[in-house]
């Protein structure tokens, strides 16, 4: 999965500095799973945070990250709404 987050952040932003574009946002939305782990979250937000500072620094480009955590009260008093999770049919 780090792999797969590599290859995006690099071709992203591989792309908007041949496109000159003057600035740039990542919108990281966390799995269930990164939230629930939070240093699976953290490996990713550091390795995204990593590659836009290389990019400012090589080229300039003016980078924000915008990290979002899966509501996980949400998501859990949603499934206990669920007659499935209760063993009801």
């Amino acid at each position: 999965m780090v792999a797969h987050y590599e290859e995006m952040a690099r071709n992203i932003l591989k792309r908007a500095v041949s496109l000159h574009v003057p600035g740039i946002v990542l919108e990281f939305e966390l799995l269930p799973a990164m939230t629930e782990t939070p240093e699976w979250g953290a490996e990713l937000t550091a390795l995204l945070r990593r590659h836009l500072l290389q990019a400012h620094e090589k080229h300039g480009l003016k980078c924000a990250l915008r990290v979002t955590p899966t509501d996980s009260a949400t998501s859990a008093s949603h499934r206990s709404c669920d007659p499935a999770h209760h063993g009801n049919t």
